[in-house]
């Protein structure tokens, strides 16, 4: 048994007199999730647009968001959301303009121009062409959103507002996916480009060092934003110095000039014919859309800029400004590149070569500056995972913050101002990503980077396609409201993009045969519906007085596992002896603990057990009469959740075993615990934590600090016991009544 400290004394009993709790969410200023808790969540849209009225209208409050929660914002867990005064506005349209470029560079000049040639040659510039336009109107769409929504929107948000509570989860949780899968294929790729060697001892190295990279970046974004706007306009800088480097000598040679004094141009403009290098224009048009749908996520980043937005100043003048300047800037210079690449690189080098971009930096430069160059393209791969990196917790904690991730996620640390549980399981998830890539090149699957990559492109499709839509679908729910910007055709533009996203994912899947990597990426983006309705589980008393109900048999089975014997006995040793004392189980389930505490109690005792479950009592109600044991009253409290049934006048001892999350006011619980025990009176709460080692705890085991307070505050001295389990382990809150400023052992 461990113990994290001493018992500390209790502060003055609260003299405040307990607030009536009322047990429905639809408080009058309360929002629309609120009030959905207690409805089926097929009906939860009829309530939401009231919601987002008001959340329009409180634009410009820092804390409107934090009562947007998306189940029950009286949750009993701490609230930590990122709100508006915890997160520091640091940005300016500079350090956007620049994390915006670093979102968008990366794979786009180093591996996918060479993918446009093998497919449809020198036309590949129509492409390009129609990459950047698609680009750019996705900015427009994303800058009207966050100009409706400038101080808590990003795109899930987004979704949600215009679609519904689910439509949302489904987006924020593709959205989280896929950036974590560039984050790790940025990784890859570039330690692939900078040592394309193959064989266990280079694999398993290159796995190490990208691992270690995926920590050191995360580090850093732990020390806080200003820390890691530096190193992101740093990237963007060397970024954009060593892109100018390698495209101004496709036109002009400036080592030659600076060596030999020659004014040299490499460019030949006869590189490009044939222009086009597929008989008939249908072939042509198939290839050229199915070409499209591989080149696509140049601009796929740019949903990472609006995550930002709770860290940017003024952010419904300068997000919209960045996203569409930084936009038009990357698609000219890239266009440049690309166009400079095809009339220097010979055609059959090119669509033969492993590395196309790798051929032309050796090409182009000698010596040392050879090595500078490709080092410096390493970089330049590197700077859409940096973003992400930057970018990805602040999504997650929003999602947390709104109670569509595990809260806990949500919390801001006190001195650097970061979501830094975020940050530690973002690291996780990113390093498991290039575990498995580095897994797949090691059982010799030909290319898994082309393979993720495709998967990665069919996820972001979708979650594209659900946002851009957002616009037209505000548009009409909310006509008269303010927008700083519109996008040009917001009310049909949409659709026509998305009918372009389908037909270009069509032309490449059916004729290559590739429709596996449609079913492969909806399984990614469908394993968001289980999580989903484990949230409900969580946040939502209702559904988890069903969930517990139709499991009541399984529960007994397996109670020795869920609760062993060994712990069950540990309880008892800490409350000690119990003979002939009133024990008050806050939170019975199927009578594991009962049946024991009526052994300890014995029949001259007494013990109350409270469930919110009507199935789990009357299966205890027949262990009950099967062990003859009638001093246990079984009780049924389907608004356990809020208080202490009115029954229990009485109790030498509390105890209770996983119920914390459940309880919507701790603080109004413990006021009433205090009134049924006398002096020295015990209370015990036992909760699971650290499952399976990897999994966060919940939100009070996640604070520990506020929860020994609420004890402390209300009469209680407290500590903190621990006891391993197997698959998890067990946080035990035990307290006695007392006004004495005392130290007990």
């Amino acid at each position: 048994m461990e113990q994290d400290s001493s018992f500390v004394a209790p502060s003055e009993p609260s003299e405040k007199t307990p607030e009536a709790f009322n047990i429905q969410y639809g408080e009058e200023n309360q929002s629309f999730v609120n009030d959905s808790v207690e409805k089926d969540i097929a009906s939860q849209e009829v309530s939401e647009e009231s919601s987002y009225e008001a959340e329009l209208q409180t634009q410009e409050t820092p804390s409107s968001e934090q009562t947007n929660s998306s189940f029950s914002s009286s949750s009993s867990t701490p609230s930590s959301s990122p709100s508006a005064s915890s997160v520091r506005r640091t940005l300016g349209f500079g350090a956007l303009f620049f994390i915006t470029i670093n979102a968008i560079f990366g794979s786009s000049l180093t591996y996918l121009p060479g993918l446009g040639m093998q497919m449809v040659g020198p036309s590949s510039i129509l492409l390009w062409i129609a990459v950047f336009l698609i680009g750019l109107y996705i900015a427009s769409c994303l800058a009207e959103l966050i100009s409706l929504y400038p101080k808590n929107g990003n795109i899930y948000k987004f979704a949600r507002n215009a679609f519904g509570h689910f439509t949302g989860f489904l987006v924020g949780w593709t959205s989280w996916l896929t950036g974590n899968m560039v984050a790790s294929l940025s990784i890859v790729w570039s330690l692939e480009y900078l040592f394309p060697q193959a064989g266990t001892l280079p694999f398993l190295v290159k796995l190490a060092v990208g691992v270690g990279l995926v920590l050191l970046f995360n580090i850093v974004v732990f020390f806080g934003m200003n820390l890691s706007t530096v190193i992101l306009v740093s990237f963007s800088v060397l970024t954009l110095l060593f892109i100018t480097l390698q495209t101004i000598p496709l036109f002009f040679n400036i080592q030659v000039w600076f060596t030999q004094g020659l004014a040299l141009s490499p460019f030949d403009i006869h590189r490009f014919a044939p222009f086009f290098i597929h008989q008939g224009l249908p072939a042509n048009l198939l290839f050229l859309f199915g070409a499209l749908f591989l080149i696509s996520e140049a601009f796929m980043g740019l949903s990472g800029i609006t995550y930002l937005s709770q860290d940017t100043k003024s952010p419904e003048k300068n997000l919209p400004k960045a996203l569409l300047r930084a936009v038009l800037f990357v698609a000219l210079l890239s266009l440049v590149y690309v166009v400079g690449s095809i009339g220097v690189l010979p055609f059959q080098q090119y669509i033969t070569s492993l590395l196309p971009h790798k051929d032309l930096l050796t090409m182009l430069w000698k010596g040392p500056m050879q090595m500078i160059m490709l080092a410096g393209t390493g970089l330049i791969i590197l700077a859409p995972a940096i973003t992400w990196i930057v970018t990805g917790p602040r999504l997650l904690a929003s999602m947390a913050g709104d109670k569509l991730f595990l809260e806990q996620h949500s919390q801001i640390h006190k001195k650097w101002k970061t979501p830094h549980k975020a940050i530690k399981f973002q690291t996780f998830i990113i390093s498991a990503f290039v575990v498995f890539f580095y897994f797949l090149y090691l059982r010799g699957f030909a290319d898994p980077y082309k393979l993720i990559h495709e998967v990665f492109l069919v996820m972001v499709f979708f979650m594209l396609s659900l946002v851009v839509l957002s616009v037209p679908r505000l548009r009409k729910k909310f006509p008269d409201a303010p927008r700083r910007f519109k996008s040009p055709g917001g009310s049909w533009g949409p659709w026509v993009l998305v009918s372009v996203f389908v037909i270009t994912l069509l032309a490449y899947t059916i004729p290559f045969h590739e429709l596996n990597i449609i079913s492969k990426a909806f399984s990614l983006i469908f394993v968001a519906v289980p999580v989903y309705l484990l949230l409900i589980l969580y946040y939502n008393p209702d559904a988890t007085k069903k969930a517990y109900s139709s499991l009541s048999s399984l529960s007994k089975f397996f109670e020795n596992i869920i609760l062993p014997r060994r712990i069950r006995k540990r309880i008892l040793n800490v409350l000690g002896d119990l003979e002939e004392k009133i024990v008050f189980e806050y939170g019975s389930s199927v009578g594991t603990l009962t049946l024991e505490l009526a052994k300890a109690t014995g029949p001259n005792g007494l013990v109350h057990a409270v469930d919110f479950s009507e199935s789990n009592i009357k299966l205890l109600q027949k262990r009950l009469d099967k062990h003859h044991h009638s001093h246990v009253h079984a009780i049924y409290d389907e608004f356990m959740v809020t208080r202490i049934h009115p029954s229990v006048q009485e109790a030498d001892v509390v105890v209770s075993i996983g119920t914390l999350d459940h309880v919507q006011d701790l603080a109004h619980l413990v006021e009433d615990i205090d009134r049924i025990l006398p002096e020295e009176g015990q209370v015990l709460f036992v909760e699971y934590a650290d499952f399976f080692g990897v999994l966060p705890n919940s939100g009070w085991l996640s604070d520990l600090d506020r929860l020994k307070t609420i004890f402390r505050d209300n009469g209680f001295a407290v500590k903190i016991i621990r006891w391993r389990g197997f698959l998890w382990n067990y946080v035990a809150i035990y307290g006695v009544k007392t006004d004495e400023d005392i130290v007990m052992v």
